[in-house]
């Protein structure tokens, strides 16, 4: 599966802050997920990048509201990076087992 990034199916970024986008991006790849039946639950890494100067705290606030607590944790890795595309703050890439 692709990076996915906080945009709106219209391709627009939903916020200004790093926990809208990633909680955006979390939901892009739910719904990518659910189209080829599997869930969030399905993933076991996720490789996320992140622009450098931003709270990290947001990003696990974002996955605190997405992840059920009761499924395993999946491997994360995460990036600090210097920029993504135009007003764009994170982008999560995740592996999936069905």
């Amino acid at each position: 599966m692709g990076g996915q990034n906080g945009v709106d199916a219209a391709g627009k970024v939903v916020g200004p802050t790093l926990e809208e986008q990633a909680v955006q991006a979390f939901r892009n790849l739910a719904t990518i997920l659910e189209s080829e039946g599997a869930s969030l639950a399905n993933i076991v890494h996720w490789t996320i990048a992140a622009v450098d100067g931003h709270s990290f705290d947001e990003g696990v606030a974002a996955f605190q509201q997405v992840w059920n607590p009761a499924d395993p944790p999946p491997a994360i890795t995460v990036h600090i990076v210097a920029g993504l595309g135009p007003g764009v703050l994170v982008e999560i890439d995740a592996i999936a087992v069905v």
